[in-house]
């Protein structure tokens, strides 16, 4: 009888250093820090594209988050070491208005370990209205059927 209780005994010490809990080594995550400042090149209005603001940030794997105004963009955002994008889009997606301008930007960005990296999109203008208002004397100058084409380039890029 001594020897079951023994034996018993051993063998629930042995169940309950198995049962105990061992610290496991978590492997260190490389995080860094964005900081955002969002620029358009607008003309002064009372349409304010900046109201009307979605930030998306990519990895290498896709999107992994969005941001649907200012006010829910964090002053800085904490992500894992590596690269990313950012695609900024200002104002109502309007391909033509004379007033509410749709405004686009994007940047790639590397975030670095234990830094705060600052990011800087510049949005451009996106949409483009052209009102052409001709002198009478066009009409008599030119064949019936007369075409006028309009053609935007980027000045920035030229």
């Amino acid at each position: 009888m001594k020897k079951i209780f023994i034996y018993s005994m051993a063998v629930a010490g042995l169940l309950f250093a198995s049962c105990a809990k061992s610290e496991v080594e978590q492997p260190e995550v490389a995080t860094g820090a964005v900081a955002f400042n969002i620029e358009a090149q607008t003309r002064s209005g009372e349409y304010d594209p900046m109201a009307f603001c979605t930030l998306r940030i990519y990895s290498e794997e896709g999107l992994i988050r969005k941001y649907t105004s200012l006010e829910e963009i964090p002053q800085t955002l904490n992500l894992l070491a590596g690269n990313y994008r950012a695609d900024v889009e200002l104002g109502q997606r309007l391909y033509a208005s004379f007033e509410e301008k749709s405004y686009h930007g994007e940047q790639p960005f590397e975030v670095v370990a234990g830094k705060t990296t600052p990011v800087e999109v510049v949005c451009r203008l996106l949409n483009a209205t052209v009102e052409v208002n001709y002198d009478d004397s066009v009409a008599e100058n030119f064949a019936p059927g007369f075409l006028t084409s309009v053609e935007l380039y980027d000045v920035a890029s030229t």
